[in-house]
């Protein structure tokens, strides 16, 4: 359910950005931002790091995007996002024993260290990819460009670029 929610928002964003504008549709992101993170409060009795992160820089982009009628700043929202995930990963290894991966995802595999450190990097490295890839289009491409790209070609590679993390990660167990 946790991932729908997260759709949804993708989808209304984009949904609004077609009817109205890329205004509308930030105004509409931010209060959706900010309901996900309620139902994910009453839902599970708690809200991800991750979600409170998101939420923040929606709201501080979000809002300069409003304050100064400028769609830049909503497009950097999804590459800060990416960056600090990126940051994120790289750091708490430095900080624990375990990859932030290996605690969430340690129920359900069993790697050696070695293994969760790779996958960890390789995720990192994707993010920061994904970053810039970002920049990229929201540069050198139209806004509506942007949108789609945002809706559909960064949610496919994520999709995507997961789906081949467990093959690998059921590749590695054989």
């Amino acid at each position: 359910m946790k991932i729908l929610l997260d759709i949804f928002s993708i989808f209304l964003f984009f949904i609004t950005y077609h009817i109205f504008n890329i205004f509308i549709a930030t105004i509409v992101l931010m209060i959706i931002s900010l309901i996900v993170c309620i139902i994910h409060y009453y839902v599970y009795q708690t809200i991800d790091i991750i979600n409170i992160i998101n939420c923040i820089i929606i709201f501080i982009f979000g809002s300069f995007t409003i304050i100064f009628h400028n769609p830049e700043f909503i497009k950097w929202k999804i590459t800060i996002l990416y960056f600090l995930l990126a940051l994120i990963l790289i750091l708490i290894p430095k900080m624990k024993k375990q990859t932030l991966l290996e605690s969430i995802l340690c129920q359900y595999y069993s790697l050696s260290n070695q293994e969760w450190k790779k996958i960890n990097i390789i995720w990192s490295l994707f993010f920061l990819l994904c970053s810039v890839l970002n920049l990229y289009i929201a540069y050198h491409f139209s806004e509506n460009f942007w949108v789609y790209f945002k809706m559909f070609g960064l949610s496919g590679i994520i999709i995507l670029f997961t789906l081949l993390n467990i093959l690998y990660i059921k590749n590695i167990k054989k």
